[in-house]
């Protein structure tokens, strides 16, 4: 499907200023950012008294962190070529 959109500018274009709204009003917005802050802060208080939970409240936090950097970081890919910086 990539090649079929790739090969056509108008196609090309369109998914670009698509990809680039969904950025802007996504990530560049703190939306994105908010949501992932607000499960973590309504999750956590239950998995600390939750003593059959498969993870430590360390561990939650530690892949809490780890999605919210690769949104970011994916969101940042999508706009520029070489990537995200670590």
């Amino acid at each position: 499907m990539w090649k079929w959109i790739a090969e056509n500018e108008d196609f090309l274009q369109e998914y670009h200023e698509t990809m680039e709204d969904f950025i802007s009003r996504c990530f560049e917005s703190g939306y994105f950012e908010e949501k992932a802050d607000a499960l973590y802060e309504m999750l956590l208080p239950f998995l600390e008294k939750d003593p059959s939970s498969f993870y430590t409240p360390q561990q939650f936090t530690d892949a809490y962190l780890a999605v919210r950097k690769f949104g970011m970081c994916r969101a940042e890919s999508i706009r520029l070529p070489q990537g995200c910086e670590a």
